[in-house]
């Protein structure tokens, strides 16, 4: 965990002694933000190792934690399965990004951390209406300054999302020491990272395909039939400069190759040289892959205000029982989430995407 601050450290120190562009600064809220999470599961792991350092075991009594053999715990709104020890939260979300930004926990979304998920009214004032102006001296009809105000419910349709199943070799499990966790976890996050980044992807996106599908202003029509350099400046410019700080492009990989062929008007050099580098933007903009979005789909504007995505801790499931005479022991690992695009239809989205004849 200490090797992971020290890289986090260092990437930040590099990234402030340098101008920041919007790139650079997501990336630099993202490593304070990752750094400030370490630190705080670093000292909790060091007073959970200052009170086992003496059992070579402590590993199997934190994770497989003592209960009847055939009673797995459950999963459902009332009872959480039982939340993962360590830093493998913070290890999971980074490996769900790279399949999509749609995750819980995405930094490009406003995340509502939460025990159980029990429904939340939350107030939205949509400041994409326009003002109002109330005469003096005169008694409106009715509420007239707070037509922008919307109430949006938060809740009752979480989903459980799921790794499935997988297997561990008992004999792997039985040899993991206290100092060796962390080679487990890493296998471990390897293995249900993409499975949990893609369902919750597909899910949430799709999700938010249709919300933006039934605004009428969310569609900025393309040159032709296929992309174009112009159709990317016309859809940034469709995006009110005010709107632009915090704005990112959601693209699929076929339009992030399709971007990053465009070439100048002279045909020598390329339109966006930047859109296949490790980091990639787009005019500055951070250009991310969405896994699960169709082949043509160019996404652009602002998440972070209108996408609300509420969720529980990562947890695990142990069976212990049911693979065992086979030599393994079985995990489920999952999330129960659920994401909502609250802005309102009538409004001018705050995101916009490229349509094509």
């Amino acid at each position: 965990m200490n090797e992971q601050l020290l890289r986090y450290e260092r990437e930040a120190d590099l990234i402030s002694s340098k101008e920041l562009t919007p790139t650079s600064r997501a990336r630099l809220q993202f490593l304070l933000s990752a750094m400030k999470t370490t630190r705080e599961l670093s000292s909790v792991m060091e007073s959970r190792t200052t009170s086992t350092a003496r059992d070579p075991l402590a590993f199997r009594k934190q994770f497989l934690k003592a209960m009847e053999a055939r009673t797995y715990v459950p999963m459902n709104e009332t009872d959480q399965s039982a939340i993962i020890p360590s830093n493998i939260e913070v290890k999971l979300l980074i490996r769900m990004l790279d399949f999509g930004p749609f995750v819980a926990g995405s930094p490009i979304m406003v995340n509502l951390p939460s025990s159980k998920m029990q429904s939340t009214r939350i107030a939205v004032s949509d400041d994409q209406e326009n003002g109002q102006i109330i005469d003096e001296n005169t008694t409106p009809a009715n509420d007239t300054e707070l037509t922008g105000l919307s109430v949006v419910a938060v809740g009752n349709a979480s989903k459980f999302f799921s790794s499935g199943i997988q297997l561990a070799s008992a004999s792997l499990v039985d040899d993991a020491r206290s100092d060796s966790w962390s080679g487990f976890e890493d296998l471990l996050v390897k293995t249900v990272g993409g499975r949990l980044s893609k369902i919750q992807n597909s899910t949430f996106f799709s999700a938010l395909k249709t919300s933006l599908a039934a605004n009428s202003t969310a569609a900025v029509a393309g040159t032709g039939a296929s992309l174009f350099a112009a159709d990317i400046y016309t859809l940034v410019g469709s995006i009110p400069a005010a709107e632009r700080k915090n704005a990112v492009f959601v693209v699929s990989k076929e339009t992030q190759a399709a971007i990053a062929a465009l070439k100048t008007s002279g045909g020598l050099d390329r339109e966006f040289p930047h859109a296949l580098e490790a980091n990639p933007t787009v005019l500055g903009y951070p250009l991310l892959v969405q896994s699960s979005a169709a082949s043509a789909d160019c996404y652009f504007g602002d998440f972070s205000s209108w996408m609300v995505c509420k969720h529980e801790p990562v947890s695990i499931v142990v069976m212990k029982e049911r693979f065992r005479s086979q030599g393994f022991y079985g995990y489920i690992v999952g999330q129960r989430a659920e994401a909502k695009w609250t802005q309102k239809s009538n409004s001018d989205s705050s995101v916009k995407y490229l349509t094509f004849s």
